[in-house]
């Protein structure tokens, strides 16, 4: 008998029935041979949803849902052994499909991004790309050490 099987509050994160269809072949089920089932796996999905979707820490799961420890219990598991990629990758070939398209892309897109890096690292030397100027300092802050020195060799 499961534990979370009562009624509780519905949250915008939970799957629905129709969806439950799609992911429930993708989610492994319980051991055989082991302890019975406490937590239905559609409730741990619940749980993941509800900390993906809201972006709050796994601690501060509402108390209706699974433990927070279970929910990322099984989180972790699953992540390890690549249930996620596996359920993108089936989610990603039935969108392709209802698309008319392929169910496996023909070709792909990579984007990589240049920045200059100095070969010695923690160069102290600076750019100030606002005002095009390089340097160990500004030249506000210089004007302020000229100042200082000014001063200095005045008052001598």
């Amino acid at each position: 008998m499961c534990i979370y099987c009562r009624e509780r509050r519905v949250y915008p994160s939970d799957v629905t029935d129709a969806e439950w269809a799609i992911l429930e072949p993708l989610i492994p089920a319980v051991k055989p041979g082991g302890r019975p089932e406490e937590i239905e796996r559609r409730e741990i999905v619940n749980g993941i949803l509800y900390v993906l979707r809201s972006g709050c820490p796994w601690r501060m799961l509402p108390h209706d849902l699974p433990n927070w420890s279970t929910v990322y219990l099984y989180f972790r598991e699953w992540k390890r052994a690549g249930i996620w990629e596996q359920v993108n990758a089936a989610l990603r070939r039935d969108v392709r499909v209802c698309l008319g398209r392929d169910p496996e892309p023909s070709a792909a897109i990579l984007d990589s991004q240049s920045i200059k890096t100095s070969s010695v690292r923690g160069d102290e030397r600076g750019y100030d790309g606002g005002k095009k100027n390089s340097g160990q300092k500004t030249a506000s802050a210089r004007g302020h050490a000229r100042a200082a020195a000014g001063r200095q060799s005045a008052g001598s």
